[in-house]
């Protein structure tokens, strides 16, 4: 049996150790303080000096900042890596003032905070020191002599895509390597490189990006310096997204209709399956053997031409595989550029189709340019 000596004794051992490698374990911590920062107007550069206050302390690793320039936070995190074998200082190369230009007005005198480990997650031993702020009379566009600007994006002939970017700087000419980034219908980025020499202010120069416009609506977005790495007195007028259609005259069925008589319409979409006709969608019997029943279909216009003449055929398979009736409707001046229309037809139903609860296929058919496209809709009747 222990005697209560030898318990206290070993408890407070045990006390002094577990609280000294506490202590320990905290010396290790750093304690990061912004010491100073530095800005250095001819190129327009900031450098944030970092001190560990922690003798003991050691840390070696990528740490976040925050950056504010007149209370707005311009970057939350910028991710730079540190290096402290004692309460040694490091100068760390955070930031041009020109890359906020577009977010806050930099004509005046502005503060300037930066924030280290801005969300606190590196354990230190004080992290009631993290920050600094001070005011600077800026020089954003010390090291911008350039102003590339996307001017447009246009379509040449049938298919081709082709670009302008102009030197929209008042007196600097451009001569370098320049970055061009572009995409279609928000897909995967395409990046190349072109050597532009001694573009003037105010004039243009014409590119080309190798895409063929497809039929429908193509989403072009290109832009110019995508990593800003010309300095530039407007980093903001380097894209642009526009919606270019081919120079063709085609038009497609919309797999959308509405299916039913007078006000009592049907929605059948591609996934429709089988539309159902009851009774509330489809007409009185106006004689011995027919029903009739509206569909409204809608076409959307794929090229910048204007389609002219077109038809489109309704045929009534019931049961399916049975052609019992069809009907043919023309029509003229077809939609452009991503327009949709709508087409109302009437067509015919027999009453031995409808009476009898049986299941089919509705078939429409565009017919333009003497090409044919073709949507079939699963149908039922019930309730009759």
């Amino acid at each position: 049996m222990n005697s209560p000596k030898f318990v206290f004794v070993a408890f407070a051992v045990c006390v002094v150790f577990c609280f000294g490698s506490a202590i320990s374990q905290g010396m290790t911590q750093p304690d990061f303080e912004i010491e100073a920062l530095i800005y250095n107007s001819a190129a327009d550069n900031f450098t944030v000096r970092v001190r560990n206050n922690n003798m003991s302390g050691q840390f070696e690793g990528n740490v976040s900042f925050g950056i504010w320039l007149n209370n707005t936070m311009v970057a939350s995190n910028r991710v730079k890596y540190l290096y402290f074998n004692d309460n040694d200082a490091f100068d760390v190369l955070l930031f041009k003032s020109s890359e906020f230009a577009g977010q806050v007005n930099l004509s005046n005198s502005v503060t300037v905070k930066v924030k280290v480990d801005v969300s606190n997650n590196v354990l230190e031993t004080n992290e009631n020191n993290n920050e600094k702020s001070q005011v600077f009379a800026l020089n954003p566009g010390a090291t911008a002599l350039h102003d590339l600007a996307l001017a447009s994006i246009y379509r040449v002939g049938t298919h081709q895509v082709k670009y302008e970017v102009k030197n929209a700087h008042p007196q600097n000419p451009f001569s370098g390597t320049m970055k061009i980034k572009w995409s279609v219908n928000e897909g995967p980025s395409q990046m190349w490189m072109t050597n532009v020499s001694n573009l003037q202010p105010g004039h243009s120069k014409e590119f080309s990006i190798p895409y063929t416009l497809l039929p429908g609506r193509n989403g072009i977005q290109i832009m110019v310096d995508p990593g800003n790495q010309i300095a530039e007195t407007n980093e903001n007028n380097n894209s642009k997204l526009v919606y270019l259609y081919p120079s063709i005259a085609d038009i497609k069925l919309v797999e959308f209709a509405r299916l039913g008589y007078q006000s009592s319409r049907r929605i059948i979409n591609k996934n429709t399956n089988p539309a159902l006709i009851t009774p509330d969608t489809i007409g009185p019997a106006t004689s011995a053997n027919n029903r009739q029943m509206h569909i409204e279909l809608r076409l959307e216009g794929l090229g910048s031409e204007q389609v002219g003449a077109h038809s489109i055929w309704i045929g009534c398979l019931v049961p399916a595989g049975t052609l019992i009736t069809t009907k043919k409707s023309d029509f003229h001046a077809g939609p452009v550029n991503g327009e949709v229309q709508k087409r109302d037809i009437t067509f015919w139903v027999p009453k031995s189709a409808a009476s009898g609860n049986k299941s089919g296929m509705l078939e429409i058919i565009l017919v333009t340019h003497n090409k044919s496209k073709k949507w079939e809709i699963p149908i039922k009747f019930s309730g009759f």
